[in-house]
Parts: structure tokens; C-alpha cells; sequence
């Protein structure tokens, strides 16, 4: 019994490492002002479908004055603030 304790430990183990480096393969490599995005207009967007709005419910997007670090949060049953900053000319991915 201890030790299909011990394997369904280290196979829950794999998967969740397997699962944090596919995230990490799958957001893309942002440069450049607004995330890489065009700046804002007048008329209403979808903003960064896939990494922003890659939830039912999130706040909206606020940049801090330098443009270098974005805020933003997400209700997914609790709420995050979500923080990005821009590093070496990339940004990093949400955190």
C-alpha cells in the first residue's frame, strides 16, 4: 500500500511538471509597447485573446506610466491580480 502511494506520488508529480513546462512553451515571446499590440483606439477590442482574455470574467488592462509593467485581474473562482513587466525588451509571462 506505501508504495503505490509512493508511485501515484511521483507520477502526479510528472504530470504537473509536464504541465508547467508546456505552459511555458505555449505563451508567446512579446516585444515592444502594449504587449507587442497596437496601442487603443476608440472603438472597443478583445485584448490578447489566448493570454489576457483567456477568461469568462477579467478586469481591464493598466499599464503603469513607463509602459514597462501591465496589471490586470481574473475571476476563475477566486480573484488574481496578474502582473507582467517588460525585461531585456520581452515580456515576462503572467505571473
Amino acid at each position: 500500500m506505501k508504495s503505490k502511494a509512493v508511485y501515484v506520488g511521483i507520477l502526479f508529480s510528472l504530470v504537473i511538471i509536464y504541465n508547467s513546462s508546456a505552459q511555458q512553451d505555449e505563451f508567446p515571446v512579446l516585444k515592444g509597447s502594449y504587449l507587442g499590440q497596437k496601442p487603443p483606439g476608440i472603438t472597443p477590442e478583445l485584448y490578447m485573446p489566448g493570454v489576457i482574455s483567456n477568461c469568462d470574467l477579467h478586469s481591464g488592462v493598466y499599464f503603469s506610466s513607463d509602459g514597462k509593467e501591465v496589471y490586470y485581474s481574473k475571476f476563475d473562482g477566486l480573484m488574481y491580480i496578474i502582473f507582467m513587466k517588460e525585461e531585456n525588451g520581452r515580456w515576462t509571462k503572467p505571473l
